[in-house]
């Protein structure tokens, strides 16, 4: 009595152990979506510039630079479908994507100071 008293005790304990495991695991993935694309102007590139992000689900917004190629990329963005902003230094406005589950291509070109999507 005193075995199988321990052993259910032990069981508990891991099952526990699995439990708050699981909770942690799942907080840290609960922004996994990754939003990316590229930033153009007249048909070119624009590196170095800063793009920001606006998300329901995020506490602030995320900004990040275009790489060389006007590459930008937001690896933590939401997990799941919502509408976010985004807008880009040098444009007088906002534009608004629809987030996928996973990935989502957000293409965008400053014409006439103004950004939209490609």
């Amino acid at each position: 009595m005193c075995q199988s008293f321990r052993f259910r005790i032990l069981f508990q304990g891991i099952l526990g152990g699995f439990l708050i495991l699981g909770s942690v695991l799942e907080v840290s993935v609960s922004h996994a979506g990754e939003i990316y694309g590229r930033v153009a102007q007249d048909g070119k590139p624009l590196s170095g510039t800063s793009v920001t992000i606006e998300c329901p689900s995020l506490s602030k917004g995320q900004t990040t630079t275009t790489d060389r190629n006007g590459v930008y990329r937001f690896p933590s963005g939401p997990s799941g479908e919502e509408q976010c902003k985004v807008s880009v230094e040098g444009s007088s406005n906002a534009v608004t994507i629809f987030t996928s589950k996973r990935r989502t291509s957000a293409n965008l070109e400053i014409m006439k100071g103004r950004l939209r999507k490609r």
